[in-house]
């Protein structure tokens, strides 16, 4: 009966034969670390195909050596071994291998994080996929060491796409951030690119308290809808538009908006950020505003401004005081926020205008002090 080294071995080129040489020869001296890397460099191989060839690899050169394998690397060949697996088989190796994981908690988060893709993208079991999630945030809340940025990458992937099938705006904001951050963007697929930024504005627009649109604006990743010709570039502008609350941007875009379900079945949402923000933006250059002003901005009827007022002080957009005899919103504190070019120079502006005057109100010290200590 043939060994399962001649089964691979007869079925693949010359190059993936010496591969396979290699690999038993590492294997016979027990050179252990030199065998992970060779057996990465093989799966990773574009001749390395078919699931026969990757369970007799795993069966000749891993199965019965996982203890003496890095374990964080032995998950990174089996993430490519199961590419070659229908999803059953994939799923059974997997939960295979992780009782020989215990001991290690990247790798264990690892193989969790594969098995939650597989039951959540290709089996539809967001339940079970989410009991994964679960223990994996744990493992890397207790973990002591410094856990690998792919193992997190990989981990905030998954949670937000679980987050995404439930409508979850807000969380699938938080962590495809999270995501983003753990990888380079240049190096995501321009549609990958696309799909993420429009998602990420998406969960912006509808996610209940998520008001610094600003910091979305100036993520690298939005660089792929920033320009005209992108596809759904109309996507970005409207994110400006509810950022700098131009309600009638918003109306012209409605069109557009429509066509996503989320959005159009959610429009009262966009709606009233805008006008939220549309106060925020009055409050750049005066503190004491109109309410007949912000009636006239908003295109809200005068008696309901001091409600949208509430509520944009509810919402911890601004604090203030209200004085509805005499028309007026007086206010004192405005959440931070990023601001674009246009409100850092009225900033400038009114600092300028503020260094201007304690120059002034020291000149007159200055000159009038002896007066002044005379009486």
């Amino acid at each position: 009966m043939a060994s399962p080294v001649v089964t691979v071995q007869s079925t693949t080129s010359s190059k993936f034969t010496s591969y396979l040489e290699q690999l038993e020869n590492f294997k016979s001296k027990s050179l252990w670390h030199q065998l992970t890397l060779k057996l990465l460099e093989t799966v990773q191989d574009d001749e390395f195909k078919g699931e026969e060839t990757a369970m007799n690899l795993y069966n000749t050169y891993i199965k019965d050596m996982e203890a003496k394998l890095n374990l964080l690397q032995l998950m990174e060949i089996v993430y490519y071994l199961i590419q070659q697996l229908e999803t059953p088989k994939a799923l059974e190796l997997l939960q295979t291998v992780e009782k020989k994981l215990l001991k290690n908690e990247e790798a264990l988060a690892l193989c969790k994080v594969l098995q939650g893709a597989l039951l959540l993208e290709k089996m539809g079991d967001a339940k079970k996929a989410k009991e994964l999630l679960d223990e994996v945030e744990v493992l890397l809340d207790n973990t002591r060491f410094t856990v690998s940025s792919k193992i997190h990458g990989r981990y905030y992937k998954l949670a937000s796409k679980w987050y995404m099938t439930h409508s979850d705006h807000v969380n699938y904001y938080s962590a495809a951030l999270k995501y983003l951050g753990c990888v380079d963007v240049d190096s995501l697929v321009l549609g990958e690119q696309q799909d993420i930024a429009i998602a990420l504005i998406v969960a912006a627009l509808l996610g209940e308290k998520l008001y610094n649109l600003g910091e979305l604006m100036y993520h690298p990743i939005m660089s792929v809808l920033k320009t005209k010709t992108a596809p759904r570039a109309w996507v970005f502008e409207l994110l400006k538009a509810v950022n700098n609350g131009d309600l009638s941007v918003v109306g012209i875009l409605k069109s557009y908006w429509s066509q996503i379900p989320d959005l159009e079945a959610k429009h009262h949402i966009i709606e009233e950020k805008t006008k939220l923000l549309c106060i925020v933006q009055m409050c750049v250059p005066h503190f004491n505003l109109p309410l007949a002003d912000i009636s006239k901005k908003t295109f809200t009827p005068l008696p309901e401004v001091e409600l949208l007022l509430m509520r944009a002080m509810a919402h911890e957009l601004l604090r203030g005081r209200i004085n509805q005899s005499d028309g007026f919103v007086h206010v004192t504190w405005v959440r931070p926020r990023a601001l674009d070019n246009k409100e850092l120079k009225v900033m400038i502006s009114q600092l300028d205008d503020w260094c201007s005057n304690i120059k002034e109100a020291e000149n007159h010290l200055a000159q009038n002090a002896k007066d002044i200590i005379e009486l």
